[in-house]
């Protein structure tokens, strides 16, 4: 089993522990993709578990050749996912899962779904009372 779920919705509503149960509960089907940014790494944070941080040039560089599957700008730096980390995680039969924006997931869903590679937008929305 193989394929990529992508968890959006709106910020704070559980996206990152969803990831986290998953991929916790589910380790041997489950794995965790790593975005990149640009921004500065707050005190709390790990390079390489919560984003893989780098700089500016870097970051345009993996953009420049095409190495992104999706990059978005915000206000505090950039941020994009390595289609090939992604990849690789399919490929080694596992279920790649992304927390990730709205915009960003569905563009990587029509970038991996053009790719034959099964794909499944999960948008997480906050409790309504």
């Amino acid at each position: 089993m193989n394929g990529v779920v992508l968890i959006t919705g709106p910020n704070g509503v559980g996206k990152g522990s969803l990831t986290t149960a998953l991929t916790n509960s589910y380790g041997n089907d489950f794995e965790r993709v790593v975005r990149y940014s640009t921004r500065p790494m707050r005190p709390n944070e790990i390079n390489g578990l919560d984003y893989n941080f780098i700089t500016p040039e870097d970051f345009d560089e993996l953009r420049r050749n095409e190495m992104l599957g999706e990059f978005v700008q915000f206000e505090h730096g950039s941020y994009g996912t390595k289609t090939e980390d992604v990849l690789n995680v399919v490929e080694r039969n596992k279920i790649a899962v992304l927390d990730i924006d709205i915009k960003s997931a569905f563009k990587l869903h029509d970038l991996f779904s053009s790719m034959g590679v099964n794909s499944l937008p999960l948008i997480v929305s906050p409790v309504s009372r």
